[in-house]
C-alpha cells in the first residue's frame, strides 16, 4: 500500500511540474527598480527625445530634469504618475519596458525604456 501512496504522490508532483502548478512566478510582479534609459515621443510621429529615470522601491521615482511622481506595477503593468500629472502606462518585460503617455494638458504619446542598472 505504501508503494502505491508513493506511486501517487511521484504521479502527483510530475503533473505540477509539468504543468506548472508548483510555481506561482508568472503571477508575481515585475520589478522596476533601477535606472533606465527613457525614449519618448509626444504624438508618436517619430521626433524622440530622451530622459533617464531612476525608480526607487516603495512606489518614487525622478528623472534627470528634476521631474518626480509616483509608480505602481500590477504583474506586467506599470503606471508613472508624475507630479506634475503627466502619466506613463505600458508593461514592464525584464530590462525593457513600453507604452503610452498622457501629459496634463491631454496631448499623448510613445515611450519605451531599457534597464541600465538595477539601482537607481
Amino acid at each position: 500500500m505504501k508503494k502505491i501512496g508513493l506511486l501517487f504522490l511521484v504521479v502527483l508532483m510530475a503533473f505540477g511540474v509539468a504543468f506548472g502548478v508548483t510555481g506561482c512566478s508568472k503571477n508575481k510582479d515585475a520589478d522596476p527598480v533601477g535606472t533606465w534609459v527613457l525614449t519618448y515621443d509626444w504624438g508618436c510621429d517619430g521626433s524622440s527625445a530622451n530622459a533617464v529615470w531612476h525608480i526607487y522601491e516603495k512606489g518614487a521615482f525622478n528623472d534627470n530634469t528634476a521631474g518626480h511622481g509616483t509608480w505602481a506595477v500590477s504583474k506586467k503593468a506599470i503606471t508613472l504618475s508624475y507630479s506634475n500629472g503627466t502619466n506613463y502606462g505600458g508593461d514592464v518585460d525584464g530590462d525593457r519596458m513600453s507604452g503610452t503617455m498622457t501629459a496634463f494638458s491631454s496631448t499623448q504619446g510613445c515611450w519605451s525604456a531599457t534597464r541600465t542598472s538595477t539601482t537607481p
